[in-house]
């Protein structure tokens, strides 16, 4: 499996929360990949995206863009580089995903049920930080408007999966301890 070395640089404004990273054309072709493949993105940490076209201006640059989120599960900087690889996804059969500690996020009862759409079709690894929007007519938490960051505790199975109709998605609380 070939793995590339690219520079890090800031995601199309459109492109954040999205999950998903721009490389050029020569690089889908050194990867041997297709547009909305999945890729494994690792430096300090490892994580996942699905990869689709760079704009024209960013071609034989060496680069991949990443948002704010990609760059914070993987535990990389701007400037940095990481290195990608393909990677094998599994649909989720089920996912768990939690409020950082200090998010001090409540929950309304059928949160779940409006976090699924938001993350549908996303490939996931466990540990990932994943941004949630709440809206007024989709109200997750009690303050609507608001950009919530969600970890995945758990998915099964382990590895990266790609989140499915099919899967399920279980909020847990956490407890007075902040656990």
């Amino acid at each position: 499996m070939t793995t590339l070395r690219l520079q890090v640089e800031k995601a199309y404004p459109n492109d954040s929360g999205r999950g998903i990273a721009r490389i050029d054309e020569d690089t889908f072709s050194r990867l041997r990949a297709s547009p909305g493949d999945c890729i494994k993105i690792k430096e300090n940490d490892t994580t996942t995206a699905k990869i689709w076209r760079a704009d024209r201006q960013d071609w034989d640059q060496n680069m991949i863009r990443l948002d704010g989120f990609i760059r914070q599960n993987a535990d990389v900087d701007l400037g940095e580089s990481v290195e990608i690889r393909n990677t094998e996804v599994t649909e989720a059969d089920s996912i768990t995903l939690k409020s950082p500690e200090e998010a001090g996020v409540q929950f309304t009862s059928d949160a779940a049920s409006m976090i699924k759409p938001q993350i549908h079709n996303r490939p996931v690894l466990e540990r990932d930080m994943i941004p949630i929007i709440s809206t007024r007519s989709h109200p997750i938490i009690r303050s609507p408007g608001q950009a919530i960051p969600l970890i995945a505790v758990t998915t099964d199975p382990e590895g990266v999966v790609r989140i499915t109709s099919e899967t399920r998605v279980t909020i847990q609380e956490n407890d007075e301890s902040g656990n």
